[in-house]
């Protein structure tokens, strides 16, 4: 059978393979050190993105690429404590050549941020400035531009310069004004905190009264509160003051919020709230921790029950220890209790809780199923307390049931994800099992199992050994020749007994360090007959080791390879199977195709028409024609990474948040990042990246300006041959959100002139090969296929694109979308 890579041509195709599945691997180890970032463990986060710069590098992905993953390799080193590797990392990153000066901007400001944490607030300003100067000076976004000027203005308070704070917080609420919401709102709450370190206070009045009338951001509820409270302290009314530290200190519970936390502890000691010992603070927050799914449900009651607003009423949940957690009610209430100690974290003595309130238990009770005897009473097991004042037994009753319910609802919330990702897992292997329905060869049969393998297990890199040499060895991002002479391979096809390598076994580690790989799963597949006939590894370049449970999950894949090389017969029935699904997905696809512009369209000198045609029944890539009052049309070429339903739903999204984005915004870069910010999420959560094209066409001037995000440049026809417009570039969305770069380019067109924009997924068809492409490739290949515009019209064109993608199967998803200018001598497209 032979190695697969020796069958791809010459080595110029062999390295493009190898750098497409590197490139792969590099993608995962950013996925999963964003997802150890969120879960916030931070050893995890290092090792992913270390493994990634050292690709990013050796595979020359291009300084943007490095930049991203060095940038998030310092935010996991601050995570971790380790600002000295942060700031490292930073300043390999400012060390590279090809960087936009907002890019550079950003990097002065995460140090400065950095040696805020630390304490060197004058590093810290030094940065801050450096930023801005750089942010101001190439008319960054204003948002970066706010956020610097805003990171300058806490410096200066920190170094006691309140007046030189003041200026930068004019600075910081000028750029702010063009700004979103949320960085309006942060520059305004840090502008407060400038005036009230220089006794402006009636300053300070305004700007919180005007905060008081907006929805405020969860992120600056706590501090606005804290800030409310400074202000009262600093007008003498300490009873005020200490009454919305109190609350502050219930929204940082609320929010779940550490730091602000912290804030608002110190306010409250420094206010003159009573605190029960030097420890309270760290306490509180190890309660915290403890407790954070019950105080979500006490929280969600409270609001279910709209009992959070209740003017002579207090609502307050504390711990098995009495420790109180989290207050709700009425302010006039709570701010009684507060003078009286009866704050997040101090302990209630069970004395107290009968003398003042009413007091109901928050127990979840054992399945009942589980019970020896159903009928008797089953045993509680207490989580915390619910106390009411004033007192009411019912009501305290009725909110603690509440609150258990809704913690067991989350509870099984949770379990029901776990169950889901189970049912992912075999919906997988299902899918497997129909991809493997027809009659194909062994090899096609080994290339699509090793892909599930890599898929489920989370893996680098996968391969398959056969036990006789002579039949070759498949392997995807792992040295198949080096596992082969490794004692992994030969005691697992000796034994037959499957293996788990990993670092913390002394006896693992030299086989790890040689084949370079963290972890690794060997496992024996048995096929016609009973000895084993081939290996199945599986290796991880980082992070966690492989589990029990991963092992057990490749041991099971490799019966399916057995199965798969063996059992021919199960083909029919697979195939049923696989008709009732394919029902399924083409009612999805003509759903999607109906989301998109159809037909041709004919005025105002123009012709325009598109295509879509996805790898699967749906995919990635969306198009959009739009016409705009002032007689300009809009084109975008929109594609999102991956392929299938997952890919079409962000799709779906992107366009969406497009029309809703230039309905309202100026064409032009500035656009491009709004619309990056606000996808950026939903990119995240789909693990997913997105490349962009937007087209603006004014028939007027005949001129033609396009905006490319990580998306290849359009061609031209003019004059019997295509010609690239421009080389496409910039950051695909999703990658740097607000802060990537946009390639920008214009260009006058004349009558009889076309313009092609499409996906990477048709020039992938054009040149026969996966990878990146350049726009004279694209053009030189239209050529060579015949490719071009008809003197009727440009469905014509659309047509002949049509027809290569019906050849054959194509591996992307195909977006093609034509703009003909009318000719007044008849040639290339006109409007008839």
């Amino acid at each position: 059978m032979g190695d697969p890579r020796n069958r791809l041509g010459t080595p110029e195709a062999l390295r493009q393979a190898e750098r497409s599945a590197h490139f792969a691997a590099f993608r995962r180890l950013i996925d999963r050190g964003i997802a150890a970032l969120e879960a916030r463990d931070a050893l995890a986060a290092i090792e992913h993105f270390t493994a990634a710069y050292d690709l990013a590098v050796a595979w020359r992905f291009g300084d943007d690429v490095v930049y991203g993953t060095l940038l998030n390799l310092s935010i996991a080193r601050r995570l971790a404590g380790d600002y000295e590797g942060a700031l490292h990392a930073l300043e390999r990153a400012l060390a590279l050549d090809d960087l936009t000066v907002a890019q550079r901007a950003a990097l002065w400001n995460e140090m400065g941020v950095f040696h805020s944490e630390r304490g060197n607030y004058r590093k810290a300003a030094f940065c801050g400035i450096r930023a801005y100067r750089l942010a101001a000076g190439s008319a960054s976004d204003p948002n970066l531009c706010a956020e610097v000027a805003g990171n300058v203005v806490d410096s200066y308070l920190h170094l006691g310069a309140p007046e030189q704070a003041v200026r930068w917080a004019a600075r910081a609420a000028w750029h702010a004004r063009r700004a979103t919401p949320w960085r309006r709102q942060h520059v305004a709450v840090q502008t407060v905190a400038a005036c009230l370190a220089t006794g402006r206070l009636r300053l300070a009045e305004r700007i919180l009264r005007r905060l008081e009338m907006e929805s405020l951001d969860p992120d600056f509820i706590s501090q606005f509160l804290r800030l409310r409270a400074e202000w009262w302290f600093r007008t003498g009314d300490r009873r005020q003051a200490l009454a919305w530290a109190a609350r502050a200190l219930d929204a940082a519970v609320r929010d779940m919020s550490p730091e602000d936390v912290e804030d608002a502890c110190r306010a409250l000691e420094r206010f003159g709230g009573q605190c029960p010992n030097p420890h309270w603070e760290r306490h509180l927050l190890d309660a915290l921790r403890s407790h954070q799914e019950l105080i979500g449900a006490f929280a969600r009651a409270c609001t279910d029950l709209d009992l959070g607003g209740e003017p002579q009423m207090a609502l307050v949940l504390a711990g098995r220890d009495g420790r109180i957690l989290l207050r709700a009610g009425g302010n006039q209430v709570l701010d009684r209790l507060a003078e009286q100690g009866y704050v997040a974290g101090a302990v209630v003595a069970e004395a107290e809780w009968d003398a003042k309130f009413a007091r109901a238990a928050v127990a979840s009770f054992r399945n009942r199923s589980h019970a020896p005897n159903p009928d008797r009473a089953i045993e509680r097991d207490i989580e915390g307390y619910v106390l009411v004042w004033p007192p009411l037994p019912t009501l305290a009753q009725a909110i603690a049931t509440l609150t258990a319910r809704m913690h067991a609802d989350e509870n099984a919330a949770r379990l029901q994800a776990d169950n889901q990702q189970a049912l992912a897992k075999l919906s997988a292997f299902h899918d497997a099992a129909l991809a493997l329905g027809g009659p194909l060869e062994t090899g096609e049969v080994v290339t699509r199992l090793l892909a599930l393998t890599q898929q489920l297990s989370h893996s680098d890199g996968v391969a398959l050994l056969f036990t006789d040499p002579a039949r070759g060895t498949w392997a995807e991002g792992l040295d198949g020749e080096a596992l082969r002479r490794s004692r992994a391979f030969q005691t697992t096809a000796e034994k037959g007994r499957p293996q788990r390598l990993i670092r913390d076994d002394p006896r693992a580690r030299d086989d790890l360090q040689q084949l370079g790989v963290a972890s690794l799963i060997a496992v024996p597949v048995y096929f016609g007959g009973t000895e084993c006939g081939a290996v199945l590894a599986a290796a991880r370049l980082a992070g966690a080791p492989f589990s029990e449970e991963d092992l057990e999950l490749v041991s099971f894949i490799s019966k399916q390879f057995g199965l798969a090389l063996e059992n021919a017969a199960l083909r029919d029935d697979l195939s049923r199977r696989l008709e009732a699904l394919t029902r399924d997905l083409r009612i999805a696809r003509r759903l999607q195709q109906a989301f998109m512009p159809g037909g041709v369209i004919r005025e105002d000198g123009v012709v325009l028409t598109g295509m879509s045609v996805p790898a699967k029944y749906v995919g990635g890539d969306v198009y959009d024609i739009t016409h705009f009052p002032d007689g300009s049309w809009r084109v975008a070429v929109g594609d999102v990474m991956g392929k299938g339903v997952g890919a079409a739903m962000l799709g779906s999204i992107l366009l969406v948040r497009l029309r809703e984005t230039w309905a309202r915004e100026p064409f032009g870069p500035d656009l491009v990042r709004h619309l990056d910010e606000i996808v950026a999420p939903d990119l995240r959560r789909g693990r997913a990246l997105a490349t962009l094209l937007l087209a603006l066409y004014c028939p007027r001037n005949r001129q033609l300006r396009v905006l490319t995000a990580g998306h290849d440049g359009p061609v031209l026809w003019r004059g019997g041959s295509w010609h690239p417009v421009t080389r496409g570039g910039g950051t695909a969305l999703g990658l740097l959100p607000g802060y990537g770069t946009v390639a920008e380019a214009t260009l006058p067109v004349q009558p009889g002139d076309v313009v092609l924009f499409y996906s990477d997924g048709f020039a992938e068809i054009l040149l026969d090969r996966r990878g990146v492409s350049a726009s004279r490739e694209v053009a030189d290949a239209l050529l060579r296929h015949g490719l071009k515009p008809s003197a009727g019209d440009a469905q014509a064109l659309l047509d002949q694109i049509r027809g290569l993608t019906e050849n054959g199967d194509h591996p992307d998803d195909v977006t093609v979308v034509v703009l003909g200018v009318r000719s007044q001598s008849g040639g290339g497209i006109d409007a008839t």
